[in-house]
């Protein structure tokens, strides 16, 4: 957690899981327990929890979810109701300076309506530039999903954060790591 830390210098605390998806499916819960809301905005692939699955046709085997949308950021974003946390791959296959700035003005919308940013970054920590597209671009989320090469392919994810989201004991993340 200290190494991490060193790395990436904005997240005051780890929770350690077993894989991205878990790291995901943790975010969402510590984002919704701290804001109080249950909505969810989704952009990008987040693993295959039902929640994630629900968003993605033919979704075969999962009930639908009301709480946790599609949404594209390049898109209009809400402006009422406003969800509990965004969860995205800052960059997927796109990390054009277009992509930057959208990215550069989420980070501002979040801020202004109290949303959760959360970057997935289980694909593009430790492979991208600067160890992530967070530090590459000082844009710097709410909480960060790491995985995959964190560990050299070993069984191990994070989810990180402010100590004052991090600390919220109103959510239950456990499992054989965390």
């Amino acid at each position: 957690a200290e190494k991490l830390k060193e790395i990436f210098p904005f997240v005051d605390k780890f929770k350690f899981l077993n894989s991205g998806t878990e790291a995901c499916m943790a975010a969402i819960k510590i984002a919704r327990a701290y804001t109080g809301r249950s909505r969810v905005l989704s952009e990008g692939y987040h693993g295959w929890s039902d929640d994630f699955v629900s968003l993605t046709a033919p979704a075969c085997g999962v009930p639908g979810r009301t709480w946790i949308e599609k949404v594209d950021i390049s898109g209009k974003l809400p402006t009422s109701n406003f969800p509990a946390a965004i969860i995205i791959e800052p960059i997927m296959t796109d990390d054009s300076q277009e992509r930057i700035e959208t990215l550069h003005k989420l980070r501002k919308w979040c801020t202004e309506n109290d949303v959760v940013l959360i970057f997935d970054e289980v694909i593009t920590g430790f492979r991208y530039k600067k160890y992530g597209v967070s530090n590459c671009y000082g844009i710097e989320p709410d909480l960060i999903c790491l995985g995959k090469a964190m560990a050299g392919g070993m069984k191990l994810a994070a989810v990180g954060g402010k100590a004052d989201i991090m600390d919220n004991e109103q959510y239950f993340v456990s499992s054989t790591y965390a």
